[in-house]
């Protein structure tokens, strides 16, 4: 009976220093911010965050809250990606995909944003907010900031 009790014993401290709580996740980069397509009413642009998981075990995305602004202006935000999972200690592009009307920049920008936006072709973009990510019952909101300059042409 001892014998049953310290295997127990000896198995049970093996498996507590074993196990290490979840690490959290980290963008690495945000890339391929691009206009998918313009029009006179509606604008769409994508990005992808690429997020690394270091855990030993898969983690999903619950929720996003990312605010997209173009030129400064508030176009419109990220509230959910689609249903999406990230493999133990692997990377994963995460699209983040967002449509608004021009005028709802162009408002803002006034005739001086409009023409300058025509006459550099390009418009600097920038997503700022986070992912909340879930591993294990645990969950990690994981920032992202990132801008960039984005060439009006849609891909």
């Amino acid at each position: 009976m001892k014998n049953i009790i310290n295997v127990c014993s000896i198995f049970s401290l093996l498996l507590c220093f074993s196990c290490q709580a979840p690490e959290k996740p980290t963008l690495k980069d945000v890339r391929n911010i691009r206009v998918l397509s313009i029009s006179n009413d509606l604008v769409t642009i994508q990005a992808d965050a690429i997020i690394e998981n270091p855990n030993m075990v898969e983690l999903s995305i619950t929720d996003v809250a990312i605010e997209v602004k173009v030129n400064d202006v508030s176009a419109s935000e990220v509230s959910q990606v689609e249903d999406t999972k990230i493999p133990a200690n692997s990377e994963r592009s995460v699209p983040l995909k967002v449509s608004f009307p021009p005028s709802k920049v162009m408002k803002s920008t006034g005739l001086g944003g409009l023409l300058n936006m025509a006459l550099s072709k390009s418009v600097k973009v920038n997503y700022k907010g986070s992912l909340n990510v879930s591993v294990m019952g645990i969950s990690f909101d994981v920032p992202i900031d990132e801008e960039k300059q984005v060439s009006l042409k849609s891909k």
